[in-house]
């Protein structure tokens, strides 16, 4: 039963996903997901409460829950930013030529095209021809910084071998 439940709100939390993606409002498809992921994670705690009290089928629903959001943020964020992916919906959806392909997938546009997505998130601001981390890029880069310190992983340009 307590895996019928997580398979169900997970399910649940696609759905509303999807929905709130379609939806005319601002903001980014992470944050869509991880605020109804978030409020149907609690209702899901809620039910296994209910049904098994503080037990392992609540931490293991409670985990298998984490995991599936965990893997499915992880896919679409992939799909989102990857050229191939990319490609192959714009192939799906129209014909293009070698050198439609050539100018839409060129690397300066594609850095122009993430630096533009990073400044609408928030995370970069343009002032004239500067480009900088905004406070909430900053705070970013500090927790990026901090887990690749614990995981023992090298800093950019950083010339010692871990």
């Amino acid at each position: 039963m307590w895996l019928l439940a997580v398979i169900v709100f997970f399910a649940a939390a696609l759905l509303a996903h999807a929905i709130t993606c379609r939806l005319p409002i601002p903001g980014n498809s992470v944050i869509r997901f991880l605020t109804v992921g978030s409020a149907l994670g609690g209702g899901l705690i809620a039910v296994l409460l209910y049904r098994y009290g503080v037990s392992a089928q609540l931490l293991a629903g409670v985990m298998l829950y984490a995991f599936a959001c965990e893997l499915y943020i992880f896919l679409f964020t992939l799909a989102m930013s990857s050229v191939s992916a990319n490609l192959l919906v714009n192939l799906a959806t129209h014909d293009m030529t070698q050198a439609e392909v050539d100018r839409r997938y060129d690397s300066a546009s594609m850095v122009s095209n993430r630096i533009e997505r990073l400044i609408v998130t928030g995370l970069l601001k343009e002032t004239g021809q500067v480009i900088r981390p905004t406070a909430k890029g900053l705070r970013l880069l500090s927790a990026f910084d901090a887990l690749r310190r614990f995981f023992g992983h090298m800093n950019p340009g950083d010339s010692r071998q871990s």
